[in-house]
């Protein structure tokens, strides 16, 4: 038998409940940080597309869709006339940071749990 494993086991177990109790919260943030930069990019003429513009957490809150109900805001954002893919942007350097934060939690959590990399 392998000296250890027991130990290594108790240690995975912990480190799965931990990171799926942290994971929803990572993903929430985003979510809403991603909102608020996607409403700041978004042009604006009467003001409805800023105001319409949403984050979804997913039901087991690991993933989140961030988009406009609205007809045109997909026309704003890669039609003809769009200047810059806004939505896009919005979403590209929120994951960023989402994937930043999600990496310095792993750290945290293998220094705690004495886990070498």
């Amino acid at each position: 038998m392998v000296k250890g494993v027991n130990a290594t086991k108790r240690k995975l177990a912990i480190a799965e409940r931990m990171a799926l109790r942290e994971a929803p919260k990572i993903v929430q943030k985003s979510a809403r940080k991603g909102e608020r930069k996607a409403r700041r990019l978004a042009p604006e003429d009467t003001g409805r597309l800023k105001a319409s513009i949403n984050a979804r957490v997913a039901g087991d809150g690991l993933s989140y869709t961030l988009g406009s109900d609205l007809d045109y805001a997909f026309w704003t954002n890669f039609g003809r006339t769009a200047k810059e893919p806004w939505l896009w942007k919005a979403f590209k350097t929120e994951r960023k940071y989402s994937q930043r934060r999600a990496r310095r939690f792993m750290r945290g959590l293998a220094k705690r749990l004495k886990v070498h990399a």
